[in-house]
């Protein structure tokens, strides 16, 4: 039964400012409740119950086992906070950090390569820190027991394109195994945009990807792919991510006859049916991104300053006013 409220004249005279008769003419009272229930008997303890500090606390370590781990941890906390806007700054922290023996030089080389290939997303940015870096020797003159930033860096690398495929079948270490793969094959190309390798390296580097499809040279005109190949859809993946992020410097730089050879391989084997669907799609998607003058379709996934974030921001939500919505049409 819904009940239903009558308000005399006077009072909604009141509410009008119409009326000096006060509606309420009598103090409200409001009575607190004592709640005995069992949550604010567990707030209540809770309040009062003060806070003990476990044997297990967390506590910011101050004291270092030597200089080295406490050098270890500046470098990482530079890498941290890297980016765009700050990267001058921060170099320059890096720089005047003092680094003075081999074991010390061999865990920042360490740290740095590991970043750059576990977070392809910044591999422009680490890029630029070893393309700073690259004339530096540490520890003395090179040949002398000394240590060239460059040469250590790509040598990192190198391992990580050679590495053995793993025999595991565990999906786990599958897939952080292929992560650092496309994020070390990201990283070389960086490095190549950023002058650290050469074209005949690069080009080395694309033709072991599509050797595992070739049963000729380079130098033939005929192309015959192998019947059967092992690791193919790692190496396809691989070989378009490298693709696509030096393809364009290769074509406008007198190499696109070359590159055109190698995609001619990548055409013929996303025609055959028997490779998956993913591996043909992605070959085909590299192949329009060539038509397109690699112009993609999508923004592409790089680091940005903040103004680019703010200039990118008002774009997308400037909504243009369709005024015509406004007038009837008769």
């Amino acid at each position: 039964m819904v009940s239903v409220i009558k308000y005399d004249l006077d009072y909604i005279l009141s509410i009008k400012g119409n009326s000096t008769i006060d509606p309420f003419p009598y103090p409200i009272s409001v009575k607190k409740s004592h709640n005995d229930s069992k949550f604010n008997k567990w707030a209540k303890h809770c309040q009062e119950a003060p806070l003990v500090r476990g044997e297990n606390a967390w506590v910011a370590k101050k004291d270092y086992a030597d200089e080295n781990e406490r050098i270890v941890k500046v470098v990482v906390g530079i890498l941290n906070k890297l980016s765009k806007d700050n990267f001058e700054k921060l170099y320059n922290k890096f720089d005047d950090i003092e680094i003075d023996n081999k074991s010390l030089v061999e865990s920042v080389i360490e740290i740095i390569f590991q970043k750059a290939i576990n977070e392809p997303h910044f591999g422009e940015v680490y890029a630029c820190l070893c393309k700073r870096l690259a004339d530096k020797n540490y520890c003395g003159e090179e040949g002398h027991d000394g240590i060239n930033f460059k040469r250590e860096i790509l040598s990192q690398c190198q391992k990580e394109f050679e590495k053995d495929k793993t025999e595991s079948t565990d999906p786990i270490v599958m897939s952080t195994l292929k992560r650092k793969c496309l994020g070390n094959i990201k990283f070389v190309g960086e490095l190549f945009i950023k002058g650290m390798i050469s074209h005949a390296v690069i080009f080395q580097c694309i033709h072991k990807l599509v050797d595992n499809f070739l049963e000729t040279t380079p130098e033939s005109t005929t192309i015959t792919l192998r019947a059967q190949v092992d690791s193919r859809g790692e190496n396809i993946e691989c070989f378009c991510k490298l693709t696509t992020t030096v393809g364009e410097f290769l074509d406008n730089n007198g190499h696109k006859r070359r590159l055109g050879y190698y995609l001619d391989i990548m055409k013929a084997v996303s025609d055959d049916k028997t490779n998956d669907f993913r591996s043909r799609f992605m070959i085909k998607d590299l192949l329009d991104l060539r038509k397109a003058k690699w112009v993609s379709r999508r923004p592409k996934d790089t680091v940005k300053t903040k103004k680019e974030v703010r200039d990118t921001f008002e774009k997308d939500n400037k909504v243009p006013v369709n005024k015509s919505k406004f007038f009837r049409k008769f």
